[in-house]
């Protein structure tokens, strides 16, 4: 991490790796000027737990936290409100001072084990298994932080909010997972680790169930690559941009726009077993993101294929069924026979049809 801006690198590397995570909070402290540093979760049921921290505060003091003192910490109970949620903060913008220095969170907690952490900057990461909470600190006597620190850390929430999400399935599988790297391949995000030629060093359960059914993602030469060839140059380019010897963060988009959009994020691995790789995190931006799109629906409604459910989806972008088959690089035949089956088990007479169910299931 440079002190010009957040460098996500050793964040996602630590997603990889149990002892880098321990060290992250010493690295977050150093790169936004704080003392300390704690990222802790907060569960459904409101149990607070430690993930890491920078070491300030020794382990006893960070137990005694979590089971007597977590409930009364006044900055964090600000900043759970729906409208601190997700954004950078200070804690003089949420709590006026005169409250802190009166609450028990600051006389019963931080002042009775000797120590003088007044100033406070943070994010509370909404996720689906709870809130990923990272705290930074100051000493009283230290200045407030600044607003370009604030400003750093906000450019850094969306990398800090999906690695903790990453941590809290990790969390929800209530210690079945014992490893950074299990929750990796267990994620609901798609993501791979590939090496400068392209080749798959990691590919998590979701990246494989998308290689698998061949779009928007396939396999050439034991590369993972967008089925389009043009699409297929762009990801190069971004692979190649993310492992060369001064390496750049990017992204591409992929996919059949505007039904099936995907985005492509590579950020560079630089440090550990995996320097010289990139971390690829595929991000769905398909109408009806959040939700299952119109090949789920499809699918699920009424047991097409994933080859089947992209004809359908062409079929719906107004493709012929001489260019589906050119684009999937199959052969007329066999196109047809998908079209037939989609016709079959969709309960369609025509094509125009089977349109009109997509676009309904797309707008739904």
């Amino acid at each position: 991490m440079a002190d010009s801006g957040f460098d996500p690198s050793e964040l996602y590397e630590a997603i990889l790796d149990d002892a880098q995570f321990a060290a992250l909070p010493a690295t977050l402290a150093r790169q936004f000027d704080s003392r300390s540093a704690v990222i802790h979760w907060l569960g459904p049921s409101n149990a607070s737990l430690i993930d890491a921290h920078s070491g300030h505060f020794s382990d006893a003091d960070m137990a005694q936290y979590s089971e007597r003192f977590a409930a009364d910490d006044i900055w964090t109970l600000a900043a759970l409100s729906p409208a601190a949620r997700n954004r950078a903060w200070d804690s003089a913008t949420l709590v006026d001072p005169a409250d802190f220095e009166s609450s028990v969170f600051y006389n019963e907690w931080i002042r009775a084990i000797g120590d003088d952490t007044y100033h406070c900057a943070g994010a509370v990461m909404e996720t689906r298994h709870g809130f990923g909470i990272v705290g930074l600190h100051r000493a009283r006597r230290a200045s407030p932080y600044e607003r370009d620190t604030i400003r750093r850390l906000a450019a850094a929430i969306p990398h800090l909010r999906r690695a903790l999400t990453l941590r809290g399935e990790l969390v929800a599988r209530h210690g079945a997972l014992r490893s950074w790297e299990q929750a990796f391949a267990s994620a609901a995000q798609p993501t791979l680790v590939l090496d400068r030629l392209g080749r798959a060093i990691k590919v998590n359960d979701a990246a494989a169930l998308l290689l698998r059914s061949g779009s928007p993602l396939s396999w050439l030469r034991q590369r993972p690559q967008p089925t389009d060839s043009r699409q297929a140059a762009d990801w190069a380019s971004g692979l190649a941009r993310a492992t060369a010897p001064s390496p750049e963060a990017g992204q591409i988009a992929f996919g059949d726009p505007p039904l099936l959009l995907w985005l492509a994020e590579f950020l560079p691995l630089v440090s550990g077993t995996m320097a010289g790789c990139a971390m690829v995190t595929l991000i769905d931006r398909s109408p009806g993101h959040g939700r299952p799109g119109p090949a789920h629906r499809i699918a699920a409604l009424y047991g097409l294929t994933a080859a089947e459910c992209q004809v359908a989806l062409l079929l719906a972008q107004g493709a012929t069924v001489a260019e589906i088959a050119e684009g999937r690089r199959t052969t007329l035949e066999t196109t047809r026979y998908q079209v037939k089956q989609v016709l079959a088990k969709t309960g369609s007479r025509r094509q125009s049809d089977v349109v009109s169910l997509v676009l309904r299931l797309t707008l739904a």
